[in-house]
């Protein structure tokens, strides 16, 4: 007799069911990536409009910065005279647009492309933001400039725009009269900046192609735009890319009505496998349970009459309960058979005890006997261990004093080394002193010389590399300061050849043909071909930091020039802070020139000229560099006080700001009285 299979029955419906499904979710992928993508492609298009929108109004923001915070008529009249414009006006009109567009630098400069103005942040004081680059080159062709320019891992953005009268601020028909440039940087406060106007759209900044495409890649699932940031020449200094989420409400409108579909032919395929299972598997489950329970014939006969695995599962049954019922009888025997086991059981269970009380006492016996022989093998054990351990003692105390007499005698051993490298390094010391002084001797500040005067000098070492120098010839005055960028003897040695070749080639001038600026290009130049190659090469020392300020006795005529120094000069109860120019003497090899500064004095002016130590030495309750600002707050509040109790309040004051943590770099001041 053939039966069919309640298994291939399931197996049949579930297959039907599978392929339906299977066939629907392939219809709905198709759908969906064809909606996918033309949404992508118009969601791009739109981000790219809105980004390209947003970074002009940007543009334009800043050139509105520009000519609405410029007084141009008056800003004319500055370049040309900065002398005559009152300062309050500069920080009034010039100096708002730093703060109002959180620029990085304001910078002015006249049609030679030299610089008269600019206004930094404390964070940009020391940034050459015009390296390379010809000012009066950039607006050759345009009146307006924009572009970026990447300064050691930093990108600035440059607004640049031409000078000319407020009647001609439209036209630019005039010639220029000046440049104007607005500097900022791109950084992570200007890109959160454009992110809250592009909304979801993510912001960041990549320093070169490489990297540019290394966040591409990581960024491959996402919509990634970018924009080049351009130098004045047109070549990308670094990128700013953009990304956004792939998501989109038209994909929703086509998943949903096929989530739909998906879950009616699931729907219908649980419910054929739940009536195919009621009808071939539970109820004849059902019908198993209650004849293995009531041992019903009848229900068993109609069973066996299927022809399903039930059918032959019904005879199985017939013989099951056959095997019951003989069961039962063989067990009623064995029920009879255990009575008498048990008895014989209980008989033999009283001999067992009685055994068992025999064994436990010599249990007992044979407990005692092995307790008292552990406690004599522990004891044992104990006195070897004791005995190991004060050898093992000895013999390292016996160590001990050996290594103890070998290190007495290498300590005394190097603190004979010691003592003789200590008293060698003094002899050098003491002998780099003299030398500098006997070079010093003719260019050493005295009461002849000034008015009144002071020197405040501080070393990081026993000696340094700074150095003061004051000589007069006719009716003129000259006075510097320099830092030769070294500690300690090297420092030493390198001021002493300095100051040689200065006072050289002061010596065989004539007083008309000495002038600051022509006395540092000529002092670059010997030092370069004094020193050789090597000196002038060595990127890991950035040259002689001088700064220089003639002045003659009777007319009152100042000049100053310096190389990375400022000098302040105190009037009245007010200070005013003039800029050198940012070249290194020994350092410069093209023909870049230092630039002059006229300065007309008046009689009880205080002139302080500094090294760079007085304002970056570290300190104070943060351990934080002084600063320029801090020290010019410094130099207010003493200028009103005796030149020889300003010394002693500046001994002090650095006295408290280093406190103590180690000087972090020579201090040298030279204050004196016109």
């Amino acid at each position: 007799m053939r039966y069919r299979s309640v298994q291939s029955g399931l197996i049949a419906i579930s297959t039907i069911c599978i392929a339906i499904l299977l066939l629907a979710m392939f219809y709905y992928n198709k759908v969906q990536q064809k909606q996918i993508s033309s949404v992508m492609e118009v969601t791009r298009q739109n981000n790219a409009e809105m980004i390209d929108n947003i970074l002009s109004i940007k543009q334009e923001q800043a050139n509105a910065v520009i000519h609405e915070n410029s007084a141009w008529d008056e800003l004319v009249a500055y370049i040309k005279d900065p002398e005559s414009t009152e300062e309050g006006w500069i920080y009034e009109s010039i100096g708002t647009m730093r703060e109002s567009y959180a620029a990085a630098d304001v910078l002015v400069f006249d049609t030679k492309g030299k610089m008269i103005y600019h206004n930094p942040d404390e964070e940009f004081e020391n940034v050459n933001f015009f390296p390379d680059i010809r000012v009066q080159k950039l607006f050759e062709e345009t009146y307006k400039r924009h572009y970026f320019i990447n300064i050691k891992g930093r990108v600035f953005e440059y607004f640049g725009s031409t000078v000319v009268s407020g009647n001609d601020i439209q036209t630019r028909k005039e010639a220029p009269s000046g440049y104007l440039f607005l500097i900022r940087e791109v950084n992570s406060d200007l890109i959160d900046d454009y992110m809250k106007s592009l909304g979801s759209i993510g912001i960041g900044l990549a320093q070169n192609s490489e990297e540019l495409k290394s966040i591409e890649t990581e960024k491959s699932d996402m919509m990634f735009m970018s924009r080049p940031l351009e130098n004045n020449i047109g070549i990308a200094e670094a990128y700013m890319y953009f990304w956004a989420e792939n998501t989109t409400e038209n994909i929703l409108k086509v998943l949903n009505p096929m989530l739909f579909i998906m879950f009616g032919i699931v729907l219908l395929m649980f419910a054929s496998v739940w009536i195919y299972n009621r009808i071939y598997i539970i109820k004849p489950l059902t019908d198993t349970a209650e004849i293995l329970k009531t041992e019903n014939t009848e229900m068993l006969d109609n069973m066996s009459k299927k022809k399903t695995e039930f059918g032959m599962f019904g005879n199985s049954i017939r013989e099951f309960l056959k095997q019951k019922n003989e069961i039962h009888d063989l067990y009623k025997r064995m029920e009879e058979r255990n009575i008498e086991m048990q008895q014989q059981n209980e008989e033999l269970t009283y001999q067992k005890k009685e055994i068992e009380s025999q064994m436990e006492n010599i249990k007992v016996l044979n407990l005692q006997i092995m307790e008292r022989n552990k406690e004599t093998e522990r004891k044992n054990v104990q006195i070897s261990v004791k005995n190991k351990q004060l050898e093992e003692q000895n013999e390292n105390i016996r160590k001990l004093k050996s290594e103890l007499e070998q290190t007495e005698l290498t300590i005394k051993s190097e603190r004979i080394s010691l003592k003789l490298a200590n008293t060698e390094l003094h002899n050098n010391q003491n002998y780099t002193t003299r030398l500098l002084n006997v070079l010093n001797l003719e260019l050493t500040p005295t009461k002849q010389i000034f008015k009144d005067f002071f020197v405040y000098s501080r070393p990081k070492n026993k000696i340094g590399g700074d150095f003061v120098l004051a000589r007069t010839i006719d009716n003129w005055v000259i006075a510097g300061v320099g830092d030769c960028n070294m500690q300690g003897i090297s420092g030493a040695v390198l001021s002493a050849i300095d100051l040689y070749l200065l006072n050289d080639y002061i010596s065989i001038r004539k007083i008309s043909e000495l002038s600051p600026e022509t006395i540092l290009t000529e002092l670059n130049r010997k030092i370069q071909s004094t020193m050789g190659e090597e000196f002038v090469t060595d990127i890991e020392r950035d040259g002689l930091h001088l700064s220089l300020f003639m002045y003659n006795k009777n007319t009152m005529k100042g000049l100053f020039a310096a190389s990375k120094r400022t000098m302040v000069i105190a009037r009245r109860g007010e200070t005013t802070e003039y800029y050198g120019d940012n070249l290194a003497i020994g350092k410069i090899h093209d023909e870049r020139s230092f630039n002059l500064i006229p300065i007309q004095l008046q009689t009880d002016d205080i002139v302080y000229m500094y090294t760079d130590g007085c304002t970056d030495v570290v300190g104070g309750p943060y351990c934080k560099r002084l600063m320029a600002v801090n020290f010019k707050k410094e130099i207010a509040k003493r200028q009103n006080f005796l030149l020889a109790e300003q010394k002693n309040m500046f001994g002090r004051f650095y006295d408290e700001w280093i406190g103590d943590l180690d000087q972090s770099d020579d201090i040298t001041m030279m204050v004196f009285k016109i």
